[in-house]
């Protein structure tokens, strides 16, 4: 709730235009949020945001039609979108490669760690 409340407690209002829950029955399983940055690498971007499926849920396709609503959302104000992960988040990640994102490798460590994501996944995405 701390870093919830650091990131978003300001503008509760957005937040609440912009955060998509999947429900099952009353309650909530997944969610993704349609964020921004004003200056990311220099430009104003759209982000994708907080996706997560309840791990109840995941395995079923969930995830996708979550994201590809908030990333409607986001056409509609951006033509540029990013998202954050961690690289041990390889189902993640598969899904994220297969909308089209791409890692973004600034440092040689970034590289590195990329790099061994590619050899595991094998995906197109990454262009190996």
């Amino acid at each position: 709730m701390r870093r919830f409340a650091e990131e978003f407690g300001s503008r509760i209002r957005e937040m609440q235009e912009n955060c998509f829950f999947l429900l099952c029955g009353e309650r909530p399983v997944g969610t993704a949020t349609a964020w921004y940055n004003e200056d990311f690498l220099g430009q104003s971007c759209g982000r994708l945001h907080w996706v997560a499926i309840h791990p109840d849920f995941q395995g079923r396709g969930l995830a996708k039609p979550m994201i590809s609503l908030a990333l409607k959302s986001l056409r509609k104000r951006y033509t540029r979108c990013y998202l954050t992960t961690d690289t041990h988040r390889l189902r993640a990640i598969r899904i994220y490669l297969d909308f089209g994102f791409e890692p973004h490798t600034a440092t040689d460590l970034q590289r590195e760690a990329w790099s061994r994501v590619a050899v595991e996944l094998g995906h197109p995405g990454f262009g190996t």
